[in-house]
């Protein structure tokens, strides 16, 4: 019996260290080559992980600019930021995966992923524009509402409590950003004097 014991911790070592050991055919490479192949009818050949990576930033960008594009519409002011806030979490609800790409910082040098980070970018900046909120100050806004907005998303997403009202908390929060605008309009002698 305890032969068998020592026989089975022997395997278990074994396999454990075949798991960890590094190689070309680890299984990670093969989701990704099988993530790949399966995604390459939406977004076109794509050859590696890093590829796919940028791909999908792409759509996630387009998509999001999209729908914030169609949200803010004929508004100005705290109404388009509202409506583009609760379109930045109805887009990260209902594209998680297309919400995670684009929401990550990625080391790529893709012309396309440049110009379409960059319109996504210009309109967000546009909304903060028509609040008063220009250049750095609407930069450093939209840090901090994409950092709202996934906050929500991920807790969202993972709570186990479905009784929570995350709508409700949600229009809370962007209701207590709206309020808070005001910070982001001083400028640093304001703040400065404000504080000391």
């Amino acid at each position: 019996m305890f032969s068998q014991v020592r026989r089975a911790a022997a395997f278990s070592a074994v396999d454990v260290e075949q798991v960890l050991r590094p190689r070309e055919s680890r299984w990670d490479k093969h989701i990704a080559a099988d993530l790949i192949s399966e995604m390459e009818p939406y977004l076109g050949k794509v050859g590696s992980l890093p590829e796919l990576r940028t791909a999908l930033a792409i759509k996630g960008y387009r998509g999001l600019q999209s729908r914030i594009v169609s949200s803010v519409r004929q508004l100005s002011g705290t109404a388009a930021l509202r409506a583009m806030a609760h379109a930045m979490r109805g887009f990260a609800l209902a594209n998680p995966g297309l919400a995670a790409a684009s929401f990550r910082s990625l080391d790529v040098t893709s012309p396309e992923w440049e110009v379409s980070g960059k319109a996504l970018a210009r309109t967000v900046v546009d909304v903060f524009a028509s609040c008063g909120i220009h250049e750095d100050k609407a930069i450093g806004g939209a840090l901090i509402l994409r950092s709202l907005v996934r906050g929500f998303v991920v807790n969202e997403m993972s709570s186990p409590n479905h009784s929570l009202d995350f709508q409700r908390s949600f229009s809370v929060a962007v209701e207590m950003f709206i309020a808070g605008l005001s910070e982001l309009r001083l400028d640093k002698a304001s703040a400065n004097e404000a504080i000391g």
